[in-house]
């Protein structure tokens, strides 16, 4: 039996198809599971953000003290505009324009802005119509803005190497804007509501619950670092379940088509190889899937997944996505993890009855694309917001607590069933 279990291991697991694959895995992460990895560790403003939540946990750990936020914020924006000191010191252009901190730095830029503007413009400022943004000073229309020399030298540097300044000064702007938009999460619990975006009332008394119980104190990034860890688990699960379809689909329909599945009949030994087949099946998926899960979460974790692993997930600074898991963000990747290998057995076991059930190719073909298209969209239902209650940018489509286990156990029930099924129906054909 082991002899014949392992022949079959070998004949899923080919080179040839393996470097094919492993080709397309590389250029599927690069395409997709790259994006949100650039959001989180190098794309500017968002990338920027998480640091600066990454840096807060550095200075009052995962959750805040009462205490805490105001010396914290105040260490950390010294921290930033030393940067930008530094960053000044060493660039001509900056000091002559008279650039030397983060203040002068917001003052410049608007100063810039303003000249740059027609009256049209300037109109509709001085008139209240449109505004610049908090950052920037109210615009003055008796203020002249025409810039010196040194300053137009500066709005040129600025217009040609902005990025090259973003990087001198590590990006210490970005993170200066989201130290200003932290509220204090004590006033503000107190003083609001949640946004009552919930579908059900039960949904709606968890979201209060949490609300008063403290648990908004945690720090996990805002600018869709849930939602992107949510795009991450999605699409490591589409990519798990195509490599499963492409690799096992053709076994069993190949078997067929060629008459090795005549033959098999003619021993006692032989009569078992279904059985074998789709254990050497589940075997293959379940080292194909760790292996993916592992290597995708152990880039992510080398990057800014870490920081935030002591975390909970209901925090201050995203007041519009909740969560029924209580637990840390290092045990929800955990149960993700679990979830995403749980899809990709139930995955494999389908493709077994499909290959199995199928003539030839086309018909293996014609069958693969609605069981991809349908397993991708459950995908997307699970995953995207995984256990959240309410998620401004990713809506949970499944109102109940828990509903995205539940879904992924009867997804691999149902396959567990099918694949039960067919056996049985061998044996009695066999018996017959």
């Amino acid at each position: 039996m082991m002899k014949v279990f392992l022949q079959e291991l070998r004949k899923i697991l080919r080179p040839v198809p393996l470097l094919v694959l492993a080709a397309f895995t590389a250029v599927y992460a690069w395409a997709f599971l790259g994006t949100c990895y650039d959001q989180f560790n190098t794309l500017h403003t968002t990338s920027d953000h998480i640091k600066a939540a990454a840096d807060l946990v550095g200075a009052t750990g995962t959750s805040l003290e009462p205490e805490e936020l105001g010396p914290a914020l105040q260490a950390l924006r010294e921290r930033y505009d030393g940067e930008i000191m530094d960053a000044a010191a060493k660039n001509p252009i900056m000091a002559a324009a008279g650039v030397t901190d983060y203040q002068s730095y917001i003052a410049m830029e608007g100063k810039i802005m303003y000249s740059q503007l027609d009256s049209e413009a300037r109109a509709r400022l001085a008139g209240g119509q449109w505004t610049p943004g908090d950052d920037y000073e109210p615009f003055d229309p008796n203020m002249d803005y025409t810039l010196t020399p040194a300053e137009a030298a500066y709005a040129e540097y600025l217009h040609d190497k902005k990025w090259d300044l973003w990087e001198s000064i590590g990006f210490a702007d970005a993170k200066m804007q989201f130290l200003d938009g932290i509220p204090n999460p004590y006033d503000w619990i107190q003083t609001l509501e949640p946004y009552d975006f919930a579908v059900s009332e039960a949904a709606r008394g968890k979201i209060r619950e949490i609300w008063h119980s403290g648990d908004m104190r945690n720090i996990l990034p805002d600018r869709g670092f849930m939602e992107y860890t949510g795009q991450v688990f999605m699409m490591l699960a589409i990519l798990i379940i195509i490599t499963l379809c492409l690799l096992f689909a053709p076994v069993l329909t190949r078997d067929r088509m060629t008459g090795v599945r005549a033959l098999q009949y003619a021993s006692k030994t032989g009569r078992k190889t279904l059985k074998i087949q789709l254990l050497a099946m589940i075997a293959a998926a379940f080292l194909i899937a760790v292996l993916e899960i592992s290597v995708t979460f152990g880039v992510f974790m080398g990057g800014t997944w870490k920081v935030f692993l002591g975390s909970k997930l209901n925090s201050f600074l995203t007041s519009t996505s909740f969560f029924w898991f209580r637990g840390t963000f290092g045990q929800y990747l955990l149960c993700a993890a679990g979830l995403i290998l749980s899809v990709s057995m139930a995955a494999a076991l389908f493709v077994f009855l499909l290959s199995r059930a199928s003539r030839h190719y086309i018909s293996l073909i014609l069958g693969l694309v609605p069981v991809l298209g349908a397993l991708g969209l459950l995908c997307f239902v699970i995953f995207t917001a995984l256990f959240s209650i309410m998620n401004q940018y990713s809506p949970n489509f499944l109102a109940f607590p828990y509903s995205d286990v539940y879904v992924c156990a009867v997804l691999l029930l149902g396959g567990a069933a099918g694949a039960a099924v067919m056996l049985a129906r061998q044996k009695r054909a066999e018996v017959g």
